[in-house]
């Protein structure tokens, strides 16, 4: 495996792109044209491919060969989606960073505009912008979230994430400020694999900081075949497996024991739901199956 030292300069930027990658040379292109159209230019785009057996090392290689901004990292053995990501971030020493599937595309005003919105607010761990989404039949949809909580209430923040839904992974695709996670942020495998991975990532994001949204739609998501979350099927024991990965979060987080023992209650409330309704359908099933004879 390559030295993460050997491959970017002691100069610091003030933004951390961090791309994983693995046979993505369908699309990888446009995504990095997307990163190096940037109207803000004090970044550095850290690569890390993990043993594509396509031509996408080849790809990022003109990036990296041509503008001293990209850096190409390569596994010598395959890490899964949340090894590499982890990869990357072990050596995030920017202020700032930001993490993207290889298959997204970004807006030129993306970064600039995230970055301001974070220095607007000092108490902000994340900004994120509204999104394109093309699902995998083609169609489109302008999606957005909100995490806005009354003044007095910031611990309460996790609790409204849990409660309220929607949209909640849209802030994963943002910019984080680095100090405000301690630099300990990592993904964490779950007991359905990876499924659904980015869940405790953004919760434990709740505990530590504000949300800003930035109301302009600066990031496209396309869902392809060979897309990770394509792959996913959000079966009942998907979200099982991530609620229990949440409570792993909210044990080791920051908040008061009383918080803490209030989100963990809630997500098993949430886990329970999960069992009633695989159980519904399951009779439901046994009911309208014909019988056998």
């Amino acid at each position: 495996m390559t030295s993460p030292e050997e491959k970017y300069d002691k100069r610091k930027p003030a933004v951390s792109v961090l791309l994983a990658s693995y046979n993505s040379e369908a699309f990888i292109e446009k995504t990095l044209n997307s990163i190096r159209a940037q109207t803000f230019a004090d970044f550095r785009c850290l690569i890390s491919d993990d043993c594509s057996t396509d031509r996408t090392v080849e790809l990022v290689e003109i990036y990296s060969n041509s503008d001293p901004r990209f850096r190409l990292l390569r596994n010598s053995e395959n890490l899964g989606w949340i090894g590499n990501i982890n990869q990357l971030l072990d050596i995030v020493d920017t202020e700032f960073f930001c993490m993207m599937p290889h298959d997204d595309l970004l807006a030129p005003r993306y970064l600039e505009a995230l970055f301001e919105a974070l220095l607007a607010n000092p108490n902000a761990i994340v900004s994120f912008s509204d999104m394109e989404y093309f699902y995998l039949d083609g169609r489109r949809e302008i999606l957005s979230y909100d995490l806005e909580v009354n003044k007095g209430l910031e611990k309460k923040r996790s609790i409204t994430m849990l409660r309220k839904g929607g949209h909640w992974w849209i802030p994963y695709r943002g910019m984080v400020r680095t100090r405000l996670t301690g630099n300990e942020f990592r993904l964490r495998n779950n007991l359905a694999g990876g499924a659904i991975g980015d869940s405790p990532w953004v919760l434990d994001l709740t505990m530590r900081g504000e949300f800003v949204r930035v109301r302009e739609i600066l990031y496209t998501k396309i869902v392809y075949e060979q897309s990770l979350s394509a792959n996913w099927r959000y079966s009942g024991w998907e979200h099982i497996a991530s609620f229990l990965s949440c409570i792993r979060a909210v044990m080791k987080g920051p908040l008061s024991l009383l918080d803490k023992f209030e989100l963990i209650l809630l997500l098993i409330l949430k886990i329970f739901s999960q069992i009633f309704h695989r159980l519904i359908q399951t009779i439901k099933g046994l009911i309208t199956r014909p019988p056998d004879f």
